[in-house]
């Protein structure tokens, strides 16, 4: 045992370990942002870093694509270890290619999934077959949940080594104060994916970060528009009451059926700046939100209403102090570095 203890730590000391981020899309893009954060904590670990842009890539022919992930690759050494994010938010052809040029190197492959385009949009889910094959190709894949997984399972996934993140980190460097007992619901996203913004005439006030002027001047909603990310987390724990995690599927875009599998980012937005949570009772995180207290999960939105309404500034507060606890580890990615360092490990197992 001891001889597999000091041959491990040896491979550790000796292998190099990089990681994917994506560039080129909006500072508000959510895609942009998560691969950042996860790139940053990789740095942090000692991962070098290989940028990929976003761009239009069906312009290119295959030997110009080839050329172009020469480069991106350039740093890489035979059997070194990739983190590699995805999607890229290129084409298929893109990823599946980058794939065979890590391949080549004999790159072992960590496979950090944020997204799975084809389950997000129905006019892509012909392409659902190609990004399982993708997975089928990595030696690790980390995935957002276990229902996700076994949604997968169904659909064709084998990989044996599979990791799930179930939560996202929030990195955040300021002292924020404590959220107090408002009777008001906070909400971050496009209100043309998330069209219950405009229909709110609810008595409770929404608190609504994005884009205002498409509201309806009759909707009881206060739009502050979009933040960076200092000021959301200072207004949101300032405002107090409840981060809503809320979906609904629409013709096109299936919200609701996705965040059933899906890890929310807004959720840990919402934890990192203190705030309790009203989700859908079938969100991926409802077991999550239950069995540390942080709030609940109602079928309704007129049941959520009525709950705040009926809230007892003692059962606020002790939802405060549980979501208190999550946040720590959330403000200082110890989620995603523990994946990290796992997904390594399990690498060799």
């Amino acid at each position: 045992m001891v001889w597999i203890r000091e041959s491990f730590k040896e491979r550790l000391t000796k292998m190099r370990v990089h990681i994917t981020s994506i560039y080129g899309q909006s500072p508000r893009s959510i895609a942009l942002i998560s691969q950042k954060l996860v790139k940053d904590v990789g740095r942090q670990l000692g991962y070098d870093e290989m940028g990929i842009y976003f761009y239009n890539d069906h312009a290119e022919t295959h030997g110009e694509r080839s050329t172009r992930m020469d480069g991106i690759i350039a740093g890489l050494g035979r059997g070194d270890i990739v983190v590699f994010q995805v999607p890229t938010w290129n084409s298929t052809e893109f990823d599946e290619l980058f794939l065979d040029k890590l391949q080549a190197y004999g790159a072992r492959i960590i496979t950090f999934v944020h997204d799975i385009v084809p389950l997000m949009f129905e006019s892509n889910f012909y392409l659902l077959d190609r990004v399982i094959d993708m997975y089928n190709r990595s030696d690790v894949v980390i995935l957002p949940t276990k229902a996700m997984h076994d949604y997968l399972i169904e659909k064709g996934m084998t990989t044996s080594k599979v990791l799930y993140q179930e939560v996202w980190d929030h990195p955040v460097n300021i002292d924020l104060p404590r959220p107090e007992c408002q009777k008001v619901l906070s909400f971050a996203g496009d209100i043309q994916r998330f069209p219950f913004v405009n229909d709110w005439k609810e008595n409770i006030p929404l608190i609504y970060y994005g884009d205002g002027s498409r509201l309806n001047s009759e909707a009881n909603v206060h739009a502050q528009g979009w933040k960076d990310d200092v000021e959301l987390m200072l207004s949101l724990s300032k405002r107090g009451g409840f981060g809503l995690c809320w979906s609904e599927d629409r013709e096109e875009l299936v919200e609701r059926r996705y965040s059933r599998m899906n890890a929310s980012y807004k959720l840990s937005t919402f934890l990192a700046a203190g705030l309790p949570i009203i989700a859908n009772h079938d969100i991926s995180s409802r077991d999550f939100i239950k069995q540390h207290g942080l709030g609940f999960t109602v079928e309704t939105l007129e049941e959520a209403v009525e709950k705040i309404n009926n809230m007892e500034k003692e059962t606020y507060d002790s939802y405060v102090e549980n979501v208190e606890k999550i946040a720590t580890l959330l403000r200082n990615g110890y989620i995603t570095k523990k994946l990290l360092i796992d997904a390594v490990h399990m690498l060799y197992r």
